[in-house]
């Protein structure tokens, strides 16, 4: 055994000291020691397991962490705790999870209306990671709160929700993820919020990762909601700010990507789409070079929106004009220029799309 006398001084100050800090580390190892039981209170056999006959060890932790989970101070603390379940190297099995959400979302899916947003958010995370159609439910109900972290929340959630039907081990059905990607669809038709608006847009970019294999037709339906938000938001006036950039931004990376793909390519017209959405998103920095003078960080974010937008170009109208470089290098005429090149393609078929589409 350690001799834990070398610790501490003859000296009396230095010997309090010295004591503090001992027992400090004493209080910081039992804290981490408590930690770790609890977070081996469900073996893995039983996360794994093929059945769950008994519910009890689930029905526990939650039990243990209900009050917490309620408590804006301790909410955090407690999603963290029993989403520890969901996060362990063994992977959750399709009858653990639907056990383990009849056991925790009748205690999170009430919290998820909670006045306090600390409380509503973190019981939304835990709807989404459970994965089952209780638990995202809970998190496109939490789509349409009027407070808008929750929205953001609820948004992440139905993504997280989804990606686990890329796993072996998912609960949802095919027909609730499809259903969540049209309730997905049908929020963007409303939602003004640059944050949701992008936590609805990685959503869909989550469905658009799933395997037909695992989903039949998730993958379209997401493609093609995100491409109709696209068109209806770069149509409008209402959506013009640079605050949705970002949005323009992350769908042509996410529409890139798509195009990448060769294990499930998309169709012609989806592919036809997206480079009429990639002419819409270079009007846009045309227009916010038109707007005025842009710091070096604002000509940044623009040179990275066109370079998503030409990445698509280039897969679709296989064109490379370094448009963002000229962006980035304040070559704002030549832009405009190589831009009109690619309006006018767009102008012919198989796009055939008018003039005054693409007017900055």
């Amino acid at each position: 055994m350690l001799r834990l006398t070398m610790y501490f001084s003859k000296e009396p100050t230095l010997n309090r000291i010295a004591r503090s800090v001992f027992f400090v580390l004493v209080a910081a190892l039992a804290t981490a020691i408590s930690t770790v039981a609890r977070a081996q209170s469900i073996p893995d056999s039983v996360i794994t397991a093929p059945a769950i006959p008994d519910r009890s060890p689930l029905e526990a932790l939650v039990n243990q962490h209900k009050a917490d989970l309620a408590s804006p101070a301790l909410a955090a603390r407690a999603r963290k705790a029993l989403s520890e379940p969901l996060f362990r190297s063994a992977r959750p099995s399709a009858s653990f999870r639907i056990a383990y959400s009849g056991a925790l979302m009748p205690v999170a899916g009430p919290l998820v209306k909670n006045a306090s947003d600390e409380v509503a958010v973190n019981a939304v995370r835990l709807a989404g990671l459970v994965g089952t159609k209780d638990g995202i439910e809970a998190a496109e109900e939490a789509m349409g709160d009027a407070r808008e972290a929750v929205r953001v929340a609820g948004a992440g959630a139905v993504g997280v929700a989804i990606s686990t039907c890329r796993t072996e081990g998912h609960a949802l059905l095919p027909s609730a993820a499809n259903e969540a990607v049209k309730k997905i669809e049908d929020a963007m038709k409303t939602e003004t919020s640059p944050r949701v608006l992008d936590a609805l847009a990685i959503a869909l970019e989550n469905a658009m990762r799933v395997p037909s294999e695992r989903v039949e037709r998730l993958r379209s339906n997401a493609t093609d909601a995100l491409l109709g938000a696209a068109e209806r938001m770069a149509a409008s006036r209402g959506y013009r700010g640079a605050e949705f950039d970002g949005f323009f931004t992350r769908t042509a990376s996410t529409l890139a990507d798509m195009l990448r793909t060769t294990s499930e390519p998309p169709t012609d017209t989806q592919k036809q789409r997206a480079a009429q959405v990639a002419g819409d998103i270079l009007v846009r920095a045309a227009r916010r070079l038109n707007e005025g003078t842009l710091d070096d960080a604002a000509r940044q974010e623009l040179g990275l929106m066109a370079d998503q937008a030409e990445f698509v170009v280039k897969l679709t109208l296989k064109r490379d004009n370094r448009l963002g470089d000229l962006v980035r290098a304040g070559k704002d005429a030549e832009f405009k220029d190589k831009s009109q090149v690619v309006f006018r393609e767009l102008g012919q078929p198989p796009y055939s799309q008018p003039e005054s589409r693409y007017k900055p």
